[in-house]
């Protein structure tokens, strides 16, 4: 994997403005000498040149994906995910991190996972962090059925098609699916679905992947361009998130300011209550 993507790297550096890679560390490269996780952004960073290289997260992209999609789905219910029963099948990296984004919604969250476990410290962890306004929570089941028995909302993020016909017997008429996995559902389970006039979801990323490609060359552009500070017409000014001191004017651009944000307080927030 790491060989392909220095080739792709070489092959476009220069043609293109941004290069995005994936900075997670997911494979075990077989091929590495002490066995350490594949790191395909390194391989790229030697090889790219021309183009500005920025890095990305796909698992987060995969969640904040799920995330928007299921409030979108549930948009016109003056609830919206609040109060709905959801049904993770695959707790794992993608999995955790979408099982917290809804129980931070307000939906309670029942995940199955083999190993129980691994299992037992995702929930712990994300009912220790979720916030303490959050009545919504997470729960662990060693059975996947259990676990989906009438869910409002059923997530399907293994590879292996684990949600089956019982499964799907055991939801409602009005039950989201969503397969996340690309595969976690059987085709017997699918035709029931559609039998019962269900529709299952599979995850686009697309509308997400908009956002973050627009969101990162923002980052990208005002960490080289913004992120600064000089003396303006005899006023000290700083831009770019930098911690302003208690004689420093926190505007839009150190180089060129047009706008004035306010007056630092020399601890990271603004003098509320600045003299003339």
């Amino acid at each position: 994997k790491k060989k392909a993507a220095k080739n792709i790297a070489k092959a476009i550096d220069g043609n293109v403005d941004y290069i995005f890679v994936d900075s997670e560390k997911k494979i075990s490269d077989r091929h590495s000498i002490n066995n350490d996780s594949s790191n395909i952004e390194k391989a790229v960073k030697k090889v790219v040149l021309d183009s500005q290289l920025i890095s990305y997260k796909a698992n987060d992209l995969t969640a904040d994906s799920a995330d928007s999609f299921i409030a979108e789905y549930f948009s016109a219910d003056i609830q919206g995910v609040d109060g709905k029963k959801t049904a993770i099948i695959g707790t794992g990296n993608i999995g955790s991190k979408i099982g917290m984004k809804l129980v931070e919604r307000g939906s309670d969250v029942t995940m199955y996972r083999r190993n129980q476990q691994k299992l037992d410290v995702i929930v712990n962890y994300i009912n220790i962090t979720k916030s303490r306004y959050t009545n919504a929570s997470a729960y662990g089941s060693n059975c996947a059925l259990e676990a989906s028995t009438n869910a409002d909302i059923l997530i399907g993020t293994t590879s292996e098609a684990v949600i089956n016909e019982k499964i799907i017997s055991s939801v409602g008429d009005k039950t989201l699916i969503l397969d996340i996995g690309k595969g976690s559902i059987s085709k017997d389970a699918l035709l029931l679905s559609h039998s019962r006039n269900i529709e299952v979801y599979r995850l686009s990323v697309e509308s997400s992947l908009e956002g973050m490609v627009l969101s990162l060359i923002s980052t990208h552009s005002s960490f080289i361009n913004k992120i600064g500070r000089a003396t303006f017409n005899g006023v000290r000014v700083i831009s770019g998130g930098l911690v302003a001191t208690e004689n420093e004017f926190v505007v839009d651009n150190y180089l060129n300011p047009k706008i004035i944000y306010g007056l630092g307080n020399g601890m990271g927030d603004f003098n509320r209550n600045p003299n003339k």
